[in-house]
């Protein structure tokens, strides 16, 4: 591997990394930061402030900083626009060979830059992944997240595009400028999920991608924070983040056989914000007109075969009064729901299941039916699309899941699980009970009434 150090000579004056930082009244966190960033082993770099009309003393920190290191530059916004376009003018300001993007209220290791620029500069990559580690609100720094490079690689191994297993994380890493300023790769306009916006640009343009797995970047949890709120700012923000990412869609990718099973995940995670919330009564009103809204986006589409599979989900939005058509746009899509998505899909379902007691009949049939899909694609029949180690993990999730379930409901899932995938697997003793309570036979209670 090519060593880089910071004292190496190369045939450009730009600095390796430019780090944009967005400012925005992030309180006293901000000294860490900036802090994390001047204390870099790799220190040819610059640091690109941008004050977005900060009112709390942040930019008091930064400039007292600024003055101290002539490797820090501010730009002042003359409203505030949010983060999104401030990382955008920080990308127009930068002239580093990559781009890194922190947020202010996190911090990075010591090594985190050179790291990834010493990856980046052995293999000419477009993007370099790091890893994140979140740091709980007392201060406690958990373990590496190794979940979503291992997710890329993955996706990687079975031809997956980029964006569908790297869609968070974007502190994470860094990306060649070129590339980012060629292709036209920019943050979303919207206050919430804007990183998703360049997240999806990022991966459906790039060429390559690589990892330093050990340059950590540490993201602070903030559960209590206004973002995490069901206030019409936010539920706002994530419509627009989703009409944005459509027209992206829509116009660079019409023909990617991918994009219905992208946004369909993203359209559940959206939908999620009302099922959280739909129990507070102050906010009904609201959380009615953002599911309104994600339906007229959605609707724009000229595929919506991709929400069928979660009827659960249209149910919400006929209640609202949206009806979504349901003409399949590609054919391709069908069959292509890999067994761990099914597994985790189940898991979130079963989690909205025990959490509302009071739709709890309703919600089986569409739960049942889903866990029924489930075992069919991590079931005994070889599949080709799919590796055995593949079905192997899904069917393994899809335990864990599954055993959370009141006794009963477990009984009838193993009955389906006899049915959809292969008998041999399920244990006589819960064979015979399963029958004995008609599950499989549909004769409830025959053998005690004989």
């Amino acid at each position: 591997m090519t060593e880089v150090s910071s004292s190496a000579v190369y045939a450009t004056n730009a600095p390796r990394v430019s780090v944009v930082l967005p400012i925005w009244n992030p309180g006293p966190e901000i000294s860490r930061c900036i802090a994390s960033l001047r204390n870099q082993t790799l220190e040819d770099i610059e640091m690109i402030f941008v004050n977005d009309c900060s009112t709390d003393n942040s930019m008091d920190i930064a400039r007292a900083a600024a003055e101290d290191d002539s490797r820090i530059r501010i730009i002042e916004n003359e409203s505030n626009i949010g983060p999104g376009p401030s990382r955008n003018r920080g990308i127009e300001a930068a002239r580093g060979e990559y781009l890194s993007f922190v947020d202010p209220d996190d911090y990075i290791a010591p090594d985190f830059l050179e790291l990834l620029y010493r990856e980046a500069f052995a293999q000419k990559a477009d993007i370099v992944k790091g890893t994140l580690a979140s740091v709980k609100a007392d201060g406690t720094a958990g373990a590496p997240r190794r979940n979503m490079n291992r997710g890329i690689r993955r996706g990687q191994k079975a031809q997956k595009p980029l964006y569908m297993s790297f869609y968070s994380e974007h502190q994470s890493a860094v990306y060649r400028r070129d590339f980012i300023l060629a292709q036209m790769v920019r943050y979303g306009t919207s206050r919430k999920a804007e990183d998703h916006t360049f997240l999806l640009a990022a991966c459906f343009k790039a060429q390559s991608i690589s990892f330093a797995d050990d340059a950590l970047y540490y993201y602070c949890e903030h559960p209590g924070s206004i973002t995490h709120t069901p206030n019409a700012e936010n539920l706002h923000g994530t419509v627009r983040a989703i009409r944005e990412r459509i027209d992206f869609i829509l116009r660079e990718m019409p023909g990617d056989a991918w994009a219905p099973e992208y946004l369909q995940t993203k359209f559940h995670f959206a939908l999620r914000e009302t099922l959280r919330y739909r129990t507070d009564p102050a906010a009904e009103e609201l959380l009615a007109k953002y599911t309104s809204d994600l339906g007229v986006e959605f609707g724009r589409l000229p595929f919506n075969e991709a929400m069928a599979e979660r009827s659960y989900s249209l149910r919400c939005l006929q209640n609202h009064g949206i009806c979504l058509p349901r003409e399949p746009y590609y054919s391709a899509w069908e069959g292509r729901y890999p067994p761990v998505r099914y597994a985790m899909l189940a898991g979130q379902w079963i989690d909205h299941y025990l959490g509302h007691p009071d739709e709890s009949e309703a919600c089986w049939k569409d739960l049942r039916d889903l866990i029924g899909r489930a075992y069919k694609a991590v079931g005994g029949k070889p599949q080709n699309t799919y590796s055995q180690e593949e079905r192997r993990e899904g069917a393994k999730l899809l335990d864990k899941q599954v055993a959370r379930l009141p006794l009963k409901l477990r009984l009838q899932v193993w009955a389906l699980r006899a049915r959809s995938a292969d008998a041999n697997t399920v244990p006589k003793r819960i064979m015979a009970i399963a029958k004995f309570l008609g599950i499989i036979s549909g004769q409830k209670g025959a053998r005690h009434k004989q």
